[in-house]
């Protein structure tokens, strides 16, 4: 009993490890599609500056500009999802000398530009009669480096201060992308599990009831401790995919996944789950009385297997037949039971793969650590 006991717990625990890597590999897809760790950057970088002219003209300078990524002409449209400390500081010392802002610690102050777009007067036009004063885009920036360079004798020093306040600042902007990403998380996992029928409480039957296809997920998931992805082996604590200018420069925030790297995991979930053969999908019966599954995720769906299995000749039962809503005593029940699966498995799998992999590995090497069940029948 106990034996059974822990393997029903390793084959759920692998289950969710599956969905919750598919989950992630998807939510990494969206991430990439719509440039969301540059974007959150961006947002983060006219918080700092507290001017959208200020940032924007940031974002011109030749030292940005070069991070940039193209698009799908070629174009260096793409702003940039990381932004070394170094290159920021530098970035804001050459945009502050080219605006005429003096800066304590500077070798001389640099006199503004003798005509500026910002300032019709400056420039040498009149101002219209009972306009209103013209904001300075430049004021809050020029406030706000003068308050925080206060005191800096040198280049050298400007240049640890701007660092440092752009590594602090980002820390706040991680935790923006951070709650984003779990929010699309849920979302995603939600989706997920309806449109597969990770139905916890069904499968855990399924497993509980059939030993053969629970030895097949044991094995698979013994198999896969062996040979994990790194982004599996994470410690849950670290593994939000944060943007990547908000690690502090670190050389491994310098890259961001890839889609190539998320499609592959996603094609290595399907065929992990095809060989330990979990009754995901759903499945029903159509007028000609022929069983028809959606998605085909196990190798032992009728029509993976290229075969018209009736439904009278199918295993029963079976976990994800649509109209055994019908069949059973009580439809309303069933459904009921059914939403309580779902959302058992939205909440499993929201706890991340490297929880769900640090689980099973400790699940697998207690299993490991017993006695062969010949050395156990010797005794």
């Amino acid at each position: 009993m106990s034996s059974t006991l822990l393997e029903l717990a390793i084959s759920m625990i692998f289950l969710y490890l599956m969905l919750s890597a598919a989950s992630s590999a998807i939510q990494e897809i969206i991430a990439n599609m719509f440039r969301w760790r540059a974007k959150t950057l961006e947002k983060g970088i006219a918080g700092l500056f507290g001017s959208a002219q200020f940032k924007d003209d940031f974002y011109k300078l030749p030292i940005i500009e070069s991070l940039c990524s193209p698009n799908a002409r070629g174009d260096l449209t793409h702003r940039p999802s990381y932004i070394a400390p170094a290159t920021f500081a530098l970035a804001v010392l050459d945009l502050a000398a080219k605006k005429g802002i003096s800066l304590p610690g500077s070798p001389a102050a640099a006199p503004p530009p003798a005509a500026s777009l910002n300032n019709p007067v400056a420039a040498g036009g009149a101002a219209a009669p009972n306009a209103a004063p013209a904001v300075d885009p430049l004021a809050k920036p020029a406030a706000l480096l003068n308050s925080l360079l206060r005191g800096a004798t040198n280049v050298e020093d400007q240049r640890k201060r701007l660092e440092g306040w752009f590594n602090d600042s980002m820390d706040r902007v991680s935790g923006w992308y951070k709650r984003t990403s779990n929010v699309w998380l849920w979302i995603i996992g939600g989706v997920l599990c309806v449109l597969v029928n990770a139905d916890s409480i069904s499968l855990a039957k399924a497993f509980w009831n059939d030993p053969t296809m629970r030895a097949a997920t044991v094995a698979a998931a013994t198999e896969h401790v062996k040979n994990a992805p790194k982004e599996e082996q994470k410690p849950a604590a670290t593994n939000t995919s944060a943007p990547a200018a908000a690690s502090g420069g670190s050389a491994s925030a310098q890259t961001t996944p890839s889609n190539d790297d998320a499609f592959k995991r996603l094609n290595d979930v399907k065929r992990e789950l095809a060989t330990s053969d979990i009754p995901l999908g759903w499945c029903w019966s159509d007028d000609k009385g022929q069983k028809k599954c959606f998605p085909i995720l196990s190798s032992t769906a009728p029509q993976a297997q290229g075969t018209a299995v009736a439904a009278k000749d199918a295993p029963v039962p079976d976990s994800r037949m649509i109209d055994s809503a019908s069949a059973s005593g009580d439809p309303l029940l069933w459904w009921f039971l059914k939403l309580v699966g779902l959302t058992l498995t939205v909440l499993a799998i929201s706890q991340g793969a490297p929880f769900w992999f640090d689980l099973l590995q400790k699940a697998v090497n207690l299993r490991l650590a017993g006695d062969p069940p010949d050395e156990k029948q010797k005794k």
